[in-house]
């Protein structure tokens, strides 16, 4: 076979916020194929019989590097062309999603040949053109205007055009194409099944398989070299819908065969430009959205265009300039690059006007290789939190709340989450658990929204009571199916990433408020109702697809496993050492009660969460007490979510790496007692180092929870544990705001240092917890058992004589 283009794909990695390579290559045969940036396939796709011609991605401007007015929602799309005027449309957050499975199965070993992994596309002919040589796409149109050169002839009007093309060629040798069609084709419920459909979690697979990579003892399996079936059958090709032209540009005597289009430096630029390359060595600069020849360039033969955009506050970053008004739009510089293959010559044009800045030689027989402009990927807790950025939103002065009634706020929702949790053990065991988890999130998301009508205390306390009371089914769930879906040796990754949503959730609920906050007065409700109705109205739309896409057993029917990956999974159960079942056995529970660990890990989740529960709560106010104004106070809630997601991910990497969870979760304990005294003995706004330390609690109760996972079985056991667990957590979640009493403010001295008391007692209860298993461990390898335990006989890890504590 061979490779007639391809497109340098790089991919956004939001556990990281990272960027991973990948290479989309086009065939002469018509496939697509996209590779690791080491060369291992990843997944493959006949979409054509006929050769590919071009491969281009289009993304959205970079819109955290301008003002937020005027933004015009753009998606991210691939578009191929294939000899034949036939093109192809591959929405980007399908691909995406698609490129983060399949890695996440190579990764995991699983061979991607029996998952039959595609991505989802539209496929168009330009029918309108004898010849199309090359195809851009402009992407989704924001209002109904189209290019108005006059020697154009229009065969149609845009009208409500979705997506819109320039194809190049001959007869004519430039239209423009319109389609009312979006070319999104995955609904977020369809995407959401397409996901579960192929791996349960390929986040997990990334994080497992990075981490091993440095040990020894996993050694990395090597890749599969790709060998091209060259007798395999062409697949079912799909036809191609007809779209109109709704512009053309004629000139017979000329052939355009290629086009580039310049990146929408902001969000009101947008794709303004687009350098054309013909057969007679012209070059051409268009305005694509006027429709006319800017500029000329003459007797450059074989030429291929590119674009080069620098933004320039930095560029000179480094210099002492007061900085610019928000309403101001960054200026850009942006730079055509015109390249020879024959000639070997590079040259760099400054637009607008094409003054040339800059040449280079290179010589022959090199080609100009596009790489995408953003990577593809980057335009894709929030409850809690929305109540600590009321605060200071308008919260108390419209409910008229003083210090001590918005701290029983606080606490009243780990109040209803307590009285959740003695029915949720009986129906986390009874019920399926996506059909629950799902229909609690819909009450929930429901009565969140209720919530900006709030007018009094009272009804306040009511909100806040059903919050938590709904939201005390979500934790129990999430536990059981971590532990039932996942190895005990990924857990704690598992858990890790539980601690990252949890910060993440935070920043982007501190950025959507901080957003809201300009909506004060809007509709005539304050910035703090708009804020409890967006956040309502999301829970409710993930409660809907967890209701029909959430896969809650191994055997689920969307995996729609074959009889190989069957296999796996019971290999998988026996590892996990639980299986699920309906089946409450007693003698499980009263096991558990009468075991020390049981009383001390409820201890150390107590003393963990009384912090937990007043930083929660009270972050915004203890921030605007050290002289911050109220913007700046919910802005500086950013780092927060952001030291929380470092710490629960961090602590839970280095306790796989060192194989030791208690001590590491000992380490993060320190770290947070340090970040408690910072903050009482620190004077002024150096406080908030020792306040973002103390975020280490989420490393070091992600890690208590991988405790329990991995060393409890039994279901019932189980269950109880986590039961157990969720109500230690609730009672801290609910003393911490009534630390944090009306007269220490704004410092709240007292509260801080009662924190700082929990972690050292919350040290002291890990220590004792690490010698309990330990010595039991050590008891149970002089006198191992001779055979093996089925997993289904669902025995505890006190009959189960096979099971050595993960210390």
């Amino acid at each position: 076979e061979t490779i007639t283009c391809l497109l340098c794909l790089p991919l956004f990695v939001p556990s990281t916020r990272s960027t991973q390579n990948y290479i989309m290559c086009g065939y002469k045969s018509g496939w697509i194929r996209v590779f690791s940036e080491s060369g291992v396939l990843l997944t493959e796709q006949q979409l054509e019989t006929t050769p590919v011609l071009s491969i281009k991605m289009r993304t959205p401007p970079p819109v955290f590097k301008v003002p937020s007015q005027s933004v015009f929602k753009e998606d991210e799309d691939i578009t191929i062309l294939f000899e034949g005027k036939k093109v192809v449309s591959i929405d980007g957050q399908s691909l995406w999603l698609v490129l983060r499975v399949c890695d996440g199965q190579r990764e995991s070993g699983i061979d991607t040949s029996r998952m039959h992994t595609a991505f989802q596309y539209k496929k168009w002919d330009l029918h309108h053109q004898d010849q199309v040589k090359d195809v851009v796409s402009l992407g989704p149109s924001p209002i109904h205007s189209r290019p108005s050169q006059p020697y154009t002839n229009s065969t149609q009007s845009f009208g409500n055009a979705s997506t819109r093309y320039i194809g190049v060629g001959i007869y004519p040798m430039l239209t423009y194409y319109a389609t009312a069609e979006s070319t999104r084709t995955l609904s977020a419920a369809s995407m959401a099944t397409y996901v579960v459909s192929r791996v349960a979690s390929p986040v997990f697979s990334f994080a497992k398989s990075w981490w091993t990579s440095g040990n020894a003892s996993h050694p990395r399996k090597a890749a599969t070299p790709y060998v091209p079936n060259l007798h395999q059958p062409p697949t079912h090709i799909e036809p191609a819908t007809p779209i109109p032209a709704v512009l053309s540009a004629n000139d017979p005597y000329r052939q355009i065969n290629q086009i580039s289009l310049c990146p929408p430096s902001t969000s009101s630029q947008r794709h303004t430009l687009a350098a054309t390359s013909d057969a007679l060595g012209r070059v051409i600069l268009w305005d694509v959205i006027e429709g006319e020849m800017i500029r000329l360039w003459k007797g450059i033969r074989d030429a291929s265009c590119g674009w080069v955009e620098v933004f320039e506050h930095e560029i000179y970053q480094q210099q002492q300039q007061p900085p610019s008004p928000p309403e101001t739009i960054p200026r850009v510089l942006l730079f055509l690059v015109i390249h020879s293959s024959k000639l070997g010559s590079l040259r760099i044009f400054q637009m607008r006007h094409g003054k040339q800045v800059g040449a280079f030689h290179v010589g022959p027989g090199w080609k100009l290789v596009s790489c995408a402009r953003e990577p593809l990927g980057s335009s894709m807790f929030c409850d809690k939190s929305a109540l600590s950025v009321a605060a200071v939103l308008g919260i108390m002065e419209d409910a008229q709340l003083s210090g001590s009634q918005f701290s029983w706020l606080g606490s009243v929702f780990y109040l209803g989450y307590l009285v959740c949790q003695l029915p949720n053990n009986y129906l986390v065991q009874r019920l399926p658990i996506a059909r629950y988890l799902g229909s609690v999130l819909v009450i929930w998301g429901i009565v969140m929204a209720l919530t900006a009508l709030c007018n009094t205390f009272a009804q306040l306390v009511g909100c806040r009571f059903l919050l938590g009371l709904f939201e005390g089914v979500t934790y129990p769930c999430v536990y059981i199916l971590l532990s039932t879906l996942y190895r005990r040796s990924e857990q704690s990754i598992c858990w890790g990433f539980v601690g990252i949503s949890t910060g993440m959730g935070t920043v982007l609920g501190v950025l959507i408020a901080y957003g809201l906050a300009h909506l004060d007065g809007v509709a005539g409700m304050r910035g703090w109702r708009w804020g409890y109705i967006v956040f309502g109205i999301a829970t409710v739309l993930i409660g809907v697809l967890t209701f029909f896409f959430l896969v809650d057993d191994t055997h689920h029917k969307l995996l729609r496993l074959t009889k190989v990956e069957l296999e796996i999974v019971e290999e998988r159960a026996k590892d996990n050492c639980v299986v699920r079942t309906t089946e409450i056995k007693t003698e499980q529970i009263w096991e558990a009660i009468q075991e020390p660990r049981l009383w001390l890990i409820l201890l150390a989740n107590i003393l963990n969460c009384i912090e937990n529960g007043g930083l929660v709560t009270f972050s915004t106010l203890l921030v605007s007490g050290l002289g911050f104004s109220s913007m700046t106070s919910i802005i500086l809630q950013i780092p927060n979510g952001v030291a929380a997601a470092l710490f629960a991910i961090g602590s839970v990497m280095i306790a796989k790496r060192i194989g030791r969870n208690t001590f590491t979760a000992i380490s993060t304990s320190l770290v947070s007692l340090l970040g408690c005294i910072l903050v009482v003995v620190i004077p002024g706004t150096p406080k908030l180092i020792g306040f973002y330390l103390a975020w280490a609690m989420t490393g070091t109760g992600a890690l208590i929870q991988t405790l329990v996972s991995n060393n409890v079985s039994g279901y019932t056991k189980k269950v109880f544990y986590n039961g157990t667990n969720m109500v230690a957590m609730t009672l801290g979640n609910f003393i911490g705001p009534l630390m944090m009493t009306e007269n220490q403010a704004p410092h709240y001295t007292g509260a801080i240092i009662g924190y700082a008391v929990s972690n050292a007692v919350l040290i002291v209860c890990l220590i004792l917890i690490y010698f309990i298993m330990s010595k039991e461990n050590a008891r149970r390898t002089s006198h191992p058992p001779e055979s093996e335990t089925d997993v289904y006989l669902d025995l505890t890890d006190k009959q189960d004589r096979n099971i050595i504590y993960k210390l």
